[in-house]
C-alpha cells in the first residue's frame, strides 16, 4: 500500500516497511542528529505497534504504528477516508504534533 502523496512529499507502506519524505520545518527540541536536514526522512525502517482501527464504512480505517528513525520515535496516526483522502497526525517527543499533512491514497499492487 503507497499512500499519502502530495506536492512530492510521500508516506509509503509496503508489508511492515515505511519509507517517506514528509515535510516538517520546526527543529527536534531535544536531540539533533549531525546528518539531520529540515524534514521528517524515514527509509525503509520497519513499523512497530501497528492497530488498525475500522468504522461502519469499511473503507474508513485508522492505522496507527511507530517508527524509530536513527534516534527519534515517530509515532503516525493515518486515517484514511471512503473517497481515499487521507490524513495524518505525526507525534513525537522530541517535536510539536504535526497534523497538517493530508493527501490521496494510491496502490501500488
Amino acid at each position: 500500500m503507497e499512500s499519502f502523496n502530495k506536492s512530492g512529499f510521500y508516506l509509503s507502506i509496503q508489508g511492515d516497511r515505511v519509507t517517506a519524505e514528509l515535510p516538517h520545518y520546526i527543529m527536534r527540541q531535544f536531540f539533533r542528529d549531525a546528518y539531520e536536514r529540515p524534514g521528517i526522512f524515514i527509509d525503509n525502517k520497519q513499523l512497530t505497534n501497528l492497530a488498525y482501527t475500522r468504522y461502519k464504512d469499511p473503507r474508513e480505517f485508522t492505522l496507527q504504528f511507530e517508527v524509530l528513525n536513527l534516534t527519534e520515535r515517530l509515532r503516525f496516526e493515518l486515517h484514511i477516508m471512503p473517497d481515499q483522502t487521507a490524513y495524518m497526525k505525526l507525534l513525537s517527543a522530541q517535536r510539536p504534533m504535526v497534523t497538517g499533512y493530508t493527501g490521496k491514497v494510491s496502490s501500488t499492487l
